[in-house]
């Protein structure tokens, strides 16, 4: 399916990158010569998250991983000091 789509927008796997949620995403993309990140969610097993590529905790800062954008300031909790989300 990755190859497919990539096919039809005539991109190379390797300037590609997947974005999901199981293990299974992030072995499709590595079989497609893709790069991959993974975003947890309660369906991800803790072993797909260990072996995973590239992780990141939500899609937004997924995105900005993929854009090479560093995260937003935001407060540390209960200090109300700005602080840096770190991408794994």
């Amino acid at each position: 399916m990755i190859l497919r789509a990539l096919g039809r927008l005539r991109v190379s796997p390797a300037d590609c990158v997947v974005i999901g949620d199981i293990g299974a995403d992030m072995e499709a993309a590595r079989r497609a010569g893709a790069h991959g990140i993974l975003v947890p969610t309660p369906a991800t097993r803790p072993e797909e998250t260990a072996a995973a590529p590239r992780v990141a905790p939500d899609l937004p800062t997924a995105v900005r991983l993929l854009l090479g954008t560093p995260p937003r300031d935001r407060a540390v909790p209960g200090t109300g000091r700005p602080g840096r989300r770190r991408l794994v």
